[in-house]
């Protein structure tokens, strides 16, 4: 989704740690990085720690009692080639001021994860719903009322094929109950990121979504909407519940997709896939680890030689000019927004 070029960050910060699953996990996929996990939540950090010592000793994870809103702690921190930020800004009071130290603590080439809630997200209907059958939405309930309240919601809202009352009830105490939750639109919280000094890169949901129209070959429809336009398309034409957002602080380019403009362009491939050998010759086998991925996109013999050659010292007009066959605009340019838009290739200006 996000496609950056760091592949193997030396810091990464996990805002809003919890017992400490997540940090854990990148520490594991990471082995030399230093992985710091804060959480506002004493009795969680307290938690996270005793697993860190029963389960893995000698691991290089640092846990901290901290507040994302406070500028102070967070400076004291350092910078942070990877931030990740999952299910925690939604239920921040001042989630503008969290989200200004989180930048503050991103270097300028590192990427930030951030999940949150949507303006879809199941909560915006089911806490009016609560309160409308008695429960104070700011306090969990005895469960075996909840549940049974939520077997009626479920029978009425026959809209929709989940089942709240199998939910587990940490689950159902943070995503419907609570002092306040924060359900914003894309464009809102891209808006509030921007304000931190973020740029947005991209939105996984979104991103799963463009392979259908690549699929049915009307990619060229979008063209030539940037990669981030045509996620905040999708999420306007079918939003989900959560997003699933990346940003970074360097401005993304996005190609006009004029020869005279796009030629003098830098042609990156990114970390996100790797071109994977294949017995069939027509065929470009694409293979992506973060995202557990298997992408095959017809070929016709140039593709896997302009990747290879996609490292960032070379413009797109030299590499077009190197391939050995002869490849016309049109069919080169249809190509690279394809590969631009899967995340396979980022562009750059000359520095």
């Amino acid at each position: 989704m996000c496609a950056m070029r760091v592949s193997s960050p030396k810091r990464i910060l996990v805002a809003g740690c919890g017992t400490g699953p997540e940090a854990f996990a990148l520490q594991k996929r990471f082995r030399d990085a230093e992985v710091v996990g804060i959480d506002f939540s004493s009795r969680s950090i307290l938690q996270a720690k005793a697993l860190q010592k029963r389960v893995l000793r000698g691991s290089p994870i640092r846990l901290r009692v901290g507040d994302l809103t406070n500028q102070k702690f967070m400076s004291s921190l350092g910078d942070f080639d990877f931030i990740s930020c999952h299910g925690v800004l939604s239920y921040v009071p001042q989630p503008t001021r969290a989200l200004r130290n989180i930048s503050r603590c991103l270097s300028r080439d590192g990427a930030l994860y951030l999940g949150v809630n949507s303006a879809a997200h199941f909560s915006v209907k089911g806490r009016p719903m609560l309160r409308a059958l008695g429960l104070n939405v700011r306090t969990l309930p005895a469960e075996r009322h909840l549940r049974r309240v939520l077997r009626l919601y479920d029978a009425l809202a026959a809209e929709t094929d989940s089942k709240t009352v199998k939910l587990p009830l940490n689950f159902l105490a943070g995503d419907l109950f609570g002092p306040l939750i924060h359900n914003l639109s894309l464009s809102r919280w891209i808006r509030l990121a921007q304000d931190a000094g973020l740029v947005f890169a991209g939105h996984y949901y979104a991103f799963k979504k463009v392979r259908f129209a690549i699929n049915e070959g009307l990619l060229d429809i979008l063209r030539p909407r940037s990669r981030a336009e045509v996620h905040m398309l999708i999420d306007h034409i079918d939003p989900c519940g959560f997003h699933q957002m990346a940003f970074s602080k360097r401005p993304s380019i996005s190609p006009t997709w004029q020869q005279n403009l796009t030629v003098n362009l830098f042609a990156v491939m990114t970390s996100l896939y790797r071109i994977a050998p294949t017995r069939k010759r027509k065929l470009l086998h694409l293979k992506s680890l973060p995202t557990n991925t298997l992408v095959e996109i017809d070929s016709t013999g140039w593709e896997d030689q302009f990747l290879n050659r996609a490292t960032g010292a070379t413009t797109v007009g030299q590499i077009w000019r190197e391939l050995p066959q002869r490849v016309a605009w049109e069919p080169l340019c249809k190509r690279l927004y394809l590969f631009y838009q899967l995340g396979l290739i980022n562009f750059e200006k000359a520095s």
